[in-house]
C-alpha cells in the first residue's frame, strides 16, 4: 500500500511538472487525466510516451550527440549551440543554460536535484563518484584531498568554511564526533571491548563499565544467581544491569513492563494470528486448485476451437490449392500450344535462314577455291632437288633448302630463282634435317642428323658452329632462330632443348622433354621458346635463362609438328593422332580440333596473313585450310611429305616429299 501511494504521489507530481512547462512536445506524450472532473489530458515526463496504458521511455540513441524524433521516429543529430547554449530537445531550437540552485544540478535539458550518494561516494558533475583515498595529514573537502590547516586538539574541528578551529557539537548518547559530523556509535563485536571514538578498545579499569555513550564506575555490585544458574554481578541501584564474572562492558536487558493480563492478550492474539494464517493459507490453495482446473478447461475448450478453425481453414486451402492447380495446368497447356506454334514457325525460318546460308557459303567456297588453288610447279627452279627440309625467310624473297645428295644447305633468291649460296654440313655431320633463315635473311641456320649445329653468312659465307658431331651427341631434328636473331635453338632426338648467344657462341640448357624433340619453334611477339615432343606435351621456355614457364598436355598422340601464326596470337599442332590443334598462345585453351589426315602430321606452317593453314601427313596428303571456317581450300595426293613453308609474299609454298625432293606450288 505504501509503494502505490508513493508511485500515485510520483505520477502527479511528474504530471503537475509536465503542465507547468506548456504543452505536450509530442502527441505520444498525452494521456487522459485521472482527473475526471475537468477532462484535461495530461503530459508523460520528458523521455517517455504514452502506450495506452502506462508513461514508457522512449528508445535510446546510442550516439549521446542525438536525440530521438517522436514524429520521425528516428534519431535525429542535436544542433551545435556553442558554449553557454543546449539544444531543448521539445522545442528543437537552441536555449541558454539556466542557473540551478546549489542542491541542483543541469542534466542538458532541466535542473534536476542532485542524488543523494551512499557512503564512500560524492556528488560530481552529473553523478555519484567514489571518494578519494586522502593520507593522513589530509582532508577530504567534498571535491578533492587537501592538507589539514592545523590541529585543533581535542573537543574542536577545524571550520573550512570559517576558516579556524570551532568547538565540536554535542551528539546524541549512541553517537560519537567522527570530525565531520556526528555518527552512530558501532557495536563491538567483542563484549569486553567499547568504541572510544576510533577503535574497538578493552575497558581500561575493571571497575567501570561502558552504559552505551561513557564509561562508568560500578557501584555496590553483588553475586547472584540469573535464570540460567550463572553467577552475575548486579548493581543495587539498577537491578535491570547485570554483569558476568569478566565482562566490563554492561549489558542493559532492558525492563519488562507488561502485566501478566497484557501477556495472556498478546498470547492470545498470536495463536489467533496462527489460526488466520492457516485459515488462509488453506483458502488461497483451494482458490489455486478452483483457478488450475478453471485454466485447464479453458485451455481445452481454446485449444478445440483452434482445431475446428485449423481444420476449417485447411479445407479452404485445399480448395484453393486445388482450384489453382487446375488454372495453372491449363495455362502451362496453353502456354505449351502456344510455343510449339512459335517454335515451328521458328524453327521453319530458321531452316530458310540455314539454306540461305549455306548458298551463300556455298558460292563463297566456290569463289574462295577458284583464289587459291595451289598447283604444283616442278620445273620453277630449272632443276630437281632433293631435299630434306626447307625454309624461307620471314622478310625477303629467300629460300633455304636442305638438300640429300649432296649433304648440303642451299640459299636461292626466289626473285631470279637462282642459288645464292651453298655449304655442304662437312664431314661427319649427316644429312641436314632442319634448316632456317634468320629475320633478315643474311643467315642460315641447319642442324644435321649426327647432332652438328652451324650457321653461314649468306653474303661472307663465314661458318659459325654452336655444337660439333662429335661424341656422344645426339640427331638434331628442329632449328630455329629468335625473333631478333640474336639466339638460335635446337631440338634434339634425346629430348635436350639447346639455346646459344649467337654474339659469344653461349650455350643455355633447359630442362627438355623425356621424348624426342620433333618441333621448335620461337614466338614472333613475345619471344618465349616453344617445343613439342614425342612426349606428348608442349613447353613453353625462356630463351634468356632456360627455364620452363608453361607445359601443354596434348590429349592426341606424340607432337611432330608446331607453328605460330603471324601475329603470334594462335598456336598450331600436329600429332600422330593424324589431327591439328590450334590453341591461344596467351591462355593455353584449345580453340579448333581438325581432322585433318589419315595419317600422322609432319609439318606445318601458317600463311603470311595468318588466313591459311598448311599441314602435310606420312598419308601422303598436303591441305591447306581456310582458319576463317575450318575447311580445306585445296588437297594434294603426294608421297609422303615431311616439311612444308609458305613464302612471306603468299606467291610460293614449298614441300619436301619423300623420295621426290623440293615441290614448288604456285596459285592458280
Amino acid at each position: 500500500m505504501r509503494f502505490q501511494y508513493l508511485f500515485l504521489t510520483l505520477g502527479a507530481t511528474l504530471s503537475a511538472a509536465a503542465q507547468d512547462r506548456g504543452q505536450c512536445y509530442s502527441i505520444g506524450q498525452m494521456y487522459p487525466s485521472t482527473d475526471r472532473v475537468s477532462g484535461r489530458s495530461e503530459c508523460c515526463p520528458d523521455g517517455t510516451e504514452y502506450n495506452g496504458n502506462i508513461c514508457e521511455a522512449l528508445p535510446t540513441c546510442f550516439n549521446p550527440d542525438e536525440y530521438f524524433d517522436t514524429v520521425d521516429r528516428v534519431c535525429r543529430a542535436k544542433k551545435d549551440c556553442g558554449d553557454g547554449n543546449y539544444f531543448y530537445i521539445r522545442e528543437r531550437k537552441c536555449k541558454p543554460i539556466p542557473p540551478c540552485l546549489d542542491d541542483e544540478f543541469f542534466d542538458g535539458q532541466y535542473c534536476v536535484r542532485k542524488p543523494q550518494c551512499q557512503d564512500g561516494y560524492y556528488f560530481e558533475k552529473t553523478g555519484c563518484v567514489p571518494k578519494p583515498r586522502c593520507e593522513d595529514d589530509e582532508w577530504f573537502d567534498g571535491r578533492n584531498c587537501v592538507e589539514k590547516p592545523q590541529d585543533c586538539g581535542a573537543g574542536k574541528h577545524w571550520d573550512f568554511k570559517a576558516n579556524q578551529c570551532v568547538p565540536n557539537p554535542p551528539c546524541d548518547a549512541d553517537s560519537y564526533w567522527t570530525g565531520t559530523g556526528c555518527a552512530k556509535r558501532p557495536r563491538c563485536r567483542n563484549p569486553h571491548h567499547f568504541f572510544d571514538g576510533v577503535d574497538c578498545v578493552p575497558c581500561p579499569n575493571p571497575d567501570e563499565y561502558w552504559n552505551g555513550n561513557a564509561l562508568m564506575r560500578k557501584e555496590v555490585l553483588k553475586r547472584v544467581p540469573n535464570d540460567n544458574n550463572e553467577c552475575r554481578y548486579t548493581n543495587d541501584a539498577n537491578p535491570e544491569m547485570e554483569y558476568d564474572d569478566t565482562v566490563l562492558a554492561m549489558e542493559n536487558k532492558g525492563k519488562d513492563d507488561m502485566t501478566d493480563e497484557v501477556r495472556k492478550a498478546l498470547a492470545k492474539c498470536k495463536e489467533e494470528c496462527e489460526k488466520d494464517k492457516e485459515k488462509l493459507k488453506k483458502e488461497c490453495q483451494e482458490q489455486k486448485i478452483e483457478l488450475g482446473d478453471k485454466c485447464l478447461r479453458e485451455k481445452e475448450e481454446l485449444r478445440r476451437q483452434c482445431t475446428e478453425n485449423e481444420e476449417r481453414q485447411n479445407k479452404q486451402c485445399e480448395d484453393q490449392k486445388s482450384d489453382m492447380r487446375n488454372k495453372c495446368q491449363e495455362e502451362k497447356n496453353e502456354l505449351r500450344r502456344q510455343c510449339a506454334e512459335d517454335a515451328k514457325e521458328e524453327s521453319k525460318a530458321c531452316e530458310d535462314r540455314v539454306k540461305v546460308i549455306q548458298e551463300q557459303l556455298t558460292e563463297c567456297r566456290d569463289k574462295n577455291l577458284q583464289d587459291t588453288r595451289w598447283v604444283s610447279n616442278p620445273g620453277l627452279l630449272g632443276t630437281e632437288v632433293k631435299a630434306k627440309a626447307v625454309a624461307f625467310s620471314p622478310k625477303n624473297e629467300r629460300m633455304a633448302v636442305g638438300e640429300l645428295s649432296p649433304q648440303r644447305v642451299v640459299v636461292w633468291d626466289m626473285k631470279t630463282r637462282q642459288p645464292l649460296a651453298g655449304w655442304e654440313t662437312g664431314a661427319g655431320a649427316g644429312m641436314p634435317m632442319s634448316v632456317a633463315l634468320s629475320p633478315d635473311g643474311t643467315k642460315v641456320l641447319c642442324g644435321t642428323y649426327e647432332g652438328a649445329v652451324k650457321m653461314w653468312d649468306v653474303s661472307t659465307s663465314s661458318e659459325q658452329i654452336f655444337q660439333e658431331p662429335k661424341g656422344r651427341v645426339s640427331r638434331v631434328n628442329r632449328v630455329a632462330f629468335s625473333p631478333d636473331g640474336r639466339q638460335v635453338a635446337a631440338g634434339l632426338a634425346d629430348g635436350k632443348v639447346l639455346i646459344w648467344d649467337v654474339s659469344t657462341n653461349t650455350q643455355i640448357t633447359t630442362q627438355g622433354h623425356s621424348g624426342a624433340v620433333q618441333a621448335l619453334e620461337f614466338s614472333p611477339t613475345s619471344g618465349k621458346l616453344v617445343s613439342g615432343s614425342k612426349d606428348k606435351t608442349i613447353r613453353f621456355w625462356d630463351p634468356r635463362t632456360g627455364r620452363k614457364d608453361n607445359e601443354i598436355s596434348h590429349p592426341g598422340g606424340g607432337l611432330n609438328a608446331i607453328a605460330f601464326s603471324p601475329d603470334g596470337k594462335s598456336l598450331a599442332s600436329g600429332s600422330d593422332d593424324s589431327s591439328v590443334r590450334v590453341w591461344n598462345a596467351e591462355t593455353l585453351a584449345q580453340r579448333r580440333l581438325l581432322p585433318a589426315h589419315t595419317g600422322p602430321i609432319n609439318d606445318l606452317a601458317f600463311s603470311a596473313d595468318g588466313r591459311q593453314l598448311a599441314s602435310v601427313s606420312d598419308d601422303g596428303t598436303l591441305r591447306i585450310w581456310s582458319l576463317a571456317d575450318d575447311y580445306v581450300l585445296s588437297s594434294h595426293q603426294q608421297r609422303k611429305a615431311e616439311a612444308v613453308a609458305f613464302s612471306p609474299d603468299g606467291k610460293y609454298l614449298a614441300s619436301v616429299v619423300a623420295l621426290e625432293g623440293l615441290l614448288l606450288w604456285t596459285r592458280n
